[in-house]
């Protein structure tokens, strides 16, 4: 066999491997519930949690392949699950309701909740464990909180001209900023339409709001109501702020109905609801169609009429409509489906079941050994000792159920706390105790 056969055989052998690689193929599986899974999260390739369109939540300890059921239950409509640096997933959704949890889904903390209210959450942004921003549907009110969602403000933003929706909202980390995409409107004048783009913005701390793009696009009115322009979602590809319309996908200050499509660097031909970015250079869309299209390794260009490249890939993982998808590791990942159904491919198969080490075990005994909570159980009284001193901000008591009972805010120094149980009946509760050094979580029985 000469060299120039030897060098052809190598080469289709190398583009067979290349393309065998990138063979993706999902497993469809069922949880046992006909609702929904609307909302899907993992923190690491172990923990991760579902949230139905009824509120039921699910959680798994072994990267999806089995989940577990919570025994919580809340009557609101679920928006948003996310998980914070520290660990802790946040859930908003109708109601006023935000509730959060310490061990990956299993128990939840009922933050807020009003069954008479008609206020919808419907997305949280954080730039610390701390520092927490949820948004309201339709309302430029903002709610956010500095502690870790101990205590929760409000302030109304509003641009120059009108007031403007605060959903969607991101946080860039490469320039530290908030960004909104604002409001987006038209009115008529004298035979012409007249098509805002306004209170798009982006911001620190909300002391200064600053406008980056206000822009008005003027063309004949025919019979018919001129195009509306829509935000599903915002997203940091290539350390830029995009959005997505449910189709297109746009640089922030893009689409205007007509010359807006020259910022247009994306069309999708069905619709999607989100999108969802990993690595800052993947984007991952799930259809209503049950298609999920990928955009791999993108970059933006300078070119004006290729004003971005990357590799796009379509894979039919269902016949029904397709709500979220998480990348839980470099060659897994998990989409969500109609009627419990959910969708894995994993390349490396594996189930990635998570092995207590004892040298971590020993780590985590350290910690939580700084607090001591005696006596346990109780009937009155119980003491919070701390074996090294620390800033405590507030010492919290929620039931098994989330429903927060007591709120002790101290921000004091010291070794001892006692904590009166009296007023509350039998019954297992929570401790959530917020310090300057951590947050630290106990159960204690009340007899």
């Amino acid at each position: 066999m000469n060299i120039r056969i030897q060098y052809i055989l190598i080469l289709i052998l190398a583009l067979s491997s290349h393309l065998m690689s990138q063979k993706i193929e999902f497993q469809e599986y069922k949880l046992p519930t006909e609702n929904n899974l609307q909302e899907v999260e993992f923190f690491n390739k172990y923990n991760g949690i579902i949230v139905t369109d009824s509120a039921e939540i699910f959680f798994t300890r072994n990267g999806g392949k089995e989940w577990t059921l919570s025994e919580f239950k809340l009557d609101f409509s679920p928006a948003l699950l996310v998980f914070t640096p520290n660990g802790e997933a946040i859930v908003v959704g109708s109601k006023f309701t935000i509730i959060k949890s310490y061990d990956y889904g299993e128990n939840w903390l009922i933050i807020k909740h009003d069954i008479e209210s008609s206020i919808s959450l419907n997305n949280v942004i954080f730039r610390s464990p701390y520092e927490i921003y949820i948004t309201q549907h339709a309302s430029n009110n903002l709610h956010y909180s500095s502690d870790g969602l101990n205590t929760i403000n409000s302030v109304g933003l509003s641009s120059d001209r009108n007031n403007f929706d605060t959903y969607p909202m991101i946080f860039n980390k490469y320039d530290d900023n908030i960004y909104c995409i604002g409001y987006q409107s038209y009115d008529r004048d004298e035979g012409n339409a007249r098509y805002y783009n306004e209170g798009i913005f982006r911001t620190k701390y909300f002391d200064i709001v600053s406008s980056t793009s206000f822009n008005t696009v003027i063309y004949p009115l025919v019979n018919e109501n001129p195009p509306r322009s829509y935000t599903k979602g915002l997203g940091i590809l290539d350390n830029s702020v995009i959005r997505f319309s449910g189709n297109s996908l746009f640089t922030l200050n893009g689409e205007d109905p007509y010359s807006g499509r020259s910022n247009s660097f994306y069309y999708l031909n069905n619709q999607a609801n989100r999108i969802y970015v990993y690595d800052d250079k993947n984007v991952v869309i799930p259809c209503n169609n049950g298609e999920l299209v990928l955009l791999n390794d993108f970059k933006f260009n300078d070119y004006y009429y290729v004003k971005a490249s990357f590799d796009e890939r379509r894979f039919k993982v269902t016949d029904t409509t397709l709500f979220d998808f998480y990348q839980v590791k470099s060659n897994k990942g998990i989409v969500s489906g109609m009627k419990g159904k959910y969708f894995i491919y994993d390349r490396s198969n594996t189930i990635d079941t998570l092995v207590i080490d004892t040298n971590i075990v020993d780590k985590i005994a350290t910690k939580v050994s700084k607090v001591i909570v005696y006596p346990n159980p109780t009937s009155d009284y119980f003491t919070v000792e701390f074996l090294e001193k620390s800033n405590v901000e507030s010492i919290q008591i929620y039931d098994v159920k989330g429903y927060r009972e007591l709120n002790f805010v101290l921000n004091k120094e010291l070794d001892k706390y006692k904590i009166d149980l009296r007023e509350l009946q039998r019954g297992t509760y929570f401790i959530e105790i917020i310090t300057s050094s951590g947050v630290f979580h106990k159960k204690i029985i009340k007899f």
